[in-house]
């Protein structure tokens, strides 16, 4: 028996949950419970996988040196050491012999709904599908009869929505719709209720209009045409007529007064019945939705994939009992481990609180538990169904529940880890203060991006300080760029391709396993041999590098073979064994067949293996969730945030749906009931925000950069700071080389704060080191060679390095620019190229930043800034290497040249 059959781990981000889950799953297997028996629910497949690979790690790595993990173990089993020891062969081989029950919540509800499709009249060999929203909605309309079509128009006309409009609302009816009950409400009463507020409204605008006295605006204010000019009007959300500011002292008077409260009431009365008459209508229509997708589903054999839970919570609630269900389900689960708990949704909790309800209540002659881990503070997915309150539910729910705390960080440096407790401790209740278990203190930097943030997509800040990074020695693939939305993503994405065209940038969709080169073709040859179409074919031959026309040589009867047979024989007879084919292979054993592989295989959201293909990740903070990266670029969002358009308010009460309602503009000013819901919503956004923000700052290990706008903010939290030294983790090994000259003080100017400085011996002082930093960013600035340019750039340059130089020294750098613009023989050189400043480049594994890189048709030009009078060979050396590096990328001819700046004279010397 373990000591806490029943536990809960609430865990900070970065203190090991997944750790304490490999504990668990372990301290299982020691007491003799069988992997078949242990349900492990996790909300990834890349988590999932993850999970399988730690827990068979851990197996096998167990040693008596491992003292932490072993205490962690005794604690919960109360085993020795040599015991737990002496079970580890056993375990590792019951372990690997017996296929973990490891999976996503959706491939666990699937699997219910594999076994009992029948009663839906859907067969088991079903295949699961996206969604294509534009085709089913024009598929639905095409297929209602002339009555439902008109019912759809009329409902758009009256609640002026579109039809897209209407397809969206759906998506909320569609998770909660087990909940939903609507009061209908009659034609003749909604339009009775019409036609009164009509009348109503009528006597006050005719009033006003008639009245002498009354202003032109106050005229214009009573205007109206329909009744959502009505209530959506400031003098209509009045309690009296004489509290709105237009109706003068000489139009009031005790009539208008008694016709302007029956107006509310009547106003009141109208948005009660339209409410329920709006959201009766639509659910009607949204009945009409789902019996067509119903209907398709069976007729092609498919489902949606975001319909398996509804499914499977029909199954339980209306056509099977849940006790019959689970006792014929083909394996009995003693043992329930849930990761992430704090994203399951309420749909998703309805079908596994059966299963969790008979574990609490034991039977006496069984062994049985359960274990959930999860952080309320890294919900982010509430748009989507998740449901943070089942958190706290279930401890209210079972008294007998252990629950313990994980706040010791193993991720973040400790000035981060403080910097967010900084940021969040004036919110009641959120955050306690965390512990970091790391050597390594961190480095924050809150950046005040500059008004151009965004601006015809321009992201210099970010750019700059990339360059500064790359230039000291940060490795691409350590750097993690985070956004909010995917427009900004994709906005910067583009804008650091076309100024960093030799570093590779990777997004989630180009930095899926799937979409590496290998495991393309693999994918495309197995699809060609279920198809048998050419396209495939061609793509496989393609990805190989191989003439599309000619034919493919091994020959597999997918009937045969498993999915990891098929792959393993593709692999080796192709001899395309790479680490990314290696993890697929892993991967492919989760395929129950050929059919499962070819319909979910596009769906598979595994990153690849190797982080240096990678380069710098750029990624939305919802894809970031679950990760650690060495140096995190938070940026805010670009432009204003926008407000809430959703036409579908609901309420709950806990867990529980309360209520529905149909939102419409100053509803809140005449329903009680709504005002409270909306006040509801509006602190859930905001704990949204707070929680998206948490989970983006605790990403980070060593670096954390937040680029925060001075207003309309998404970071609205975040606080203004510099602390720590920027830590540089040089190449693979694990060394840190803290630089104390790392100041990015440039970065509220968008410039590079330093070059990194070449081994140039007779380069002995400070000041002159800054010197030649100084120039190369005066240089880099510029967005032309010219004087009105250089004229600009100076002053940036003043104000970035005024406390490290004198102003001798900003005359000098001027100069020295200056002579650069007036060379002709430097003007003609460059004129009709494009140029490219401060360029990046890997080679050999190393990054090189190249001062101007000049491209034209078949010629390329590199030119490396000197501030040095001498000139020495090593110079010519970097110059070499620099010519090698860019004859890898460009397939042109390279030349290239030094430039040695001085105040008298510019000399321009080819290599």
């Amino acid at each position: 028996m373990l000591k806490d059959r029943l536990l809960c781990y609430k865990a900070s981000a970065g203190t090991g949950k997944t750790y304490a889950l490999t504990v668990r799953y372990l301290s299982l297997l020691l007491q003799g419970v069988h992997p078949s028996s242990i349900l492990t629910i996790t909300f990834t497949n890349k988590s999932a996988n993850d999970m399988k690979r730690r827990i068979s790690q851990a197996i096998n790595d167990i040693t008596i040196e491992d003292k932490l993990f072993l205490d962690k173990i005794q604690e919960q089993t109360g085993l020795k050491y040599d015991d737990i020891l002496a079970r580890k062969s056993q375990i590792l081989k019951k372990y690997l012999s017996n296929p973990p029950h490891i999976m996503t919540i959706d491939k666990f509800i699937n699997s219910i709904l594999k076994q009992f499709a029948g009663y839906l009249n859907i067969k088991d060999t079903y295949a699961i599908k996206s969604h294509d929203p534009d085709l089913l909605a024009f598929e639905f309309l095409r297929k209602l009869e002339k009555k439902e079509f008109d019912n759809i128009v009329e409902f758009s006309y009256n609640s002026s929505k579109q039809y897209k409009n209407i397809i969206d609302m759906f998506k909320q009816f569609d998770r909660n719709n087990q909940k939903i009950k609507i009061d209908e409400i009659k034609d003749d009463i909604y339009y009775l209720a019409k036609e009164n507020l009509i009348q109503k409204a009528n006597i006050i605008k005719n009033y006003v209009l008639n009245h002498d006295k009354a202003s032109k605006r106050a005229k214009d204010a009573v205007n109206f045409k329909t009744t959502t000019d009505i209530t959506s009007s400031t003098w209509a959300i009045k309690e009296k007529f004489e509290d709105y500011g237009l109706f003068n002292k000489d139009m009031q008077n005790a009539d208008i007064e008694y016709a302007f409260t029956e107006f509310k009431d009547a106003v009141k009365k109208w948005i009660r019945i339209s409410n329920n008459y709006y959201l009766k209508k639509l659910f009607d229509i949204f009945l009409l939705w789902s019996k067509h997708i119903d209907e398709e589903n069976k007729k092609e054999n498919q489902i949606y994939f975001d319909d398996i839970s509804t499914y499977v919570f029909k199954l339980l609630h209306r056509d099977i009992k849940s006790d019959f269900l689970y006792f014929r389900l083909d394996v009995k689960y003693d043992h329930i481990l849930i990761d992430e708990f704090q994203d399951t949704s309420k749909l998703q909790y309805d079908i596994l609180k059966p299963l969790i309800d008979e574990i609490v209540s034991q039977d006496n002659d069984r062994f049985r538990s359960f274990f959930y881990v999860g952080d309320t503070k890294q919900s982010i997915y509430r748009f989507r169904g998740g449901n943070s309150n089942l958190f706290g539910h279930l401890i209210d729910k079972y008294p007998q529940l252990k629950v313990k705390e994980l706040n010791e960080s193993y991720r973040t440096g400790k000035n981060i880890l403080n910097y967010v407790y900084e940021c969040f401790e004036d919110e009641p209740n959120y955050i306690s203060k965390p512990i970091s278990n790391i050597s390594n203190d961190g480095f924050v930097k809150v950046v005040p991006v500059g008004l151009d943030y965004g601006n015809n997509k321009e992201y210099r800040q970010i750019l700059q300080t990339i360059k500064a990074m790359l230039r000291i020695g940060v490795l691409p693939q350590n750097i993690a760029i985070l956004t909010y939305t995917n427009k900004d993503l994709q906005e910067v994405y583009l804008y650091l391709k076309q100024h960093l065209p030799h570093i590779e940038i990777s997004t989630d969709a180009t930095a899926k396993l799937i979409k590496s080169r290998y495991v393309k073709a693999i994918i495309n040859f197995i699809k060609y041999a279920y198809f048998q179409e050419d396209i495939y074919k061609s793509n496989f031959l393609s990805q190989l590098g191989k003439d599309i026309r000619s034919g493919i040589e091994l020959k597999l009867d997918i009937k045969n073979f498993t999915v990891v047979e098929m792959v393993a024989k593709i692999a080796k007879y192709y001899e395309i064994f790479d680490e990314n084919v290696v993890k697929f292979l892993e991967i492919s054993k989760q395929f129950s067949s050929v059919v499962d592989f070819i319909h979910t295989i596009d769906n598979l959201d595994e990153a690849i293996t190797n982080t240096l293909a990678l380069g710098i990740r750029l990624m939305t903070i919802f894809k970031a969730k679950g990760l650690e990266f060495d140096t995190v670029l938070l940026l805010d969002k670009v432009g204003k945030m926008k407000s809430d358009t959703s036409s579908i308010l609901l309420e709950y009460d806990d867990i529980d749906l309360k209520q529905i309602f149909y939102k419409t503009k100053n509803k809140e000013f005449f329903d009680e009931n709504y005002r409270i819901a909306l006040e509801k919503e509006k602190k859930l956004q905001y704990i949204d925000n707070l929680n998206t923000t948490y989970v983006a700052l605790t990403r980070a290990k060593n670096n954390l950069l937040v680029f925060k706008k001075p207003n309309s903010s998404k970071l609205h939290i975040i606080k203004p700071k510099k602390i720590g030294k920027f830590t540089v983790v040089r190449k693979d090994k694990e060394v840190v080389i803290k630089e104390d000259k790392i100041e990015f003080k440039d970065i509220n100017y968008g410039r590079q704060k330093q070059k990194s400085v070449q081994n140039d011996k007779k380069v002995g002082s400070i000041r002159s080191s800054f010197f030649g930093i100084a120039t190369h960013y005066c240089l880099e600035m510029m967005e032309k060679f010219d004087k009105a340019s250089l004229d600009i750039s100076i002053k940036l340059t003043i104000a970035n390095y005024t406390n490290m130089l004198l102003k001798e020294d900003f005359d000098k750098i001027y100069q020295v620019c200056q002579n650069l613009i007036n060379d002709k023989r430097f003007q003609d050189m460059i004129k009709g190229y494009r140029l490219l400043k401060e360029q990046p480049i890997i080679y050999d594994k190393e990054t090189k930043v190249i001062d101007l890189v000049a491209t034209k048709d078949e010629k390329v030009l590199i030119f490396d800034y000197k501030t040095t009078r001498y000139q020495d060979e090593t110079h010519k050396t970097q110059i070499d290497l620099y010519q090698k590096a860019l004859k890898d990328i460009y397939q042109k001819d390279i030349y290239g040249y030094i430039l040695y700046l001085d105040a008298k004279k510019t000399t321009i010397v080819k290599c």
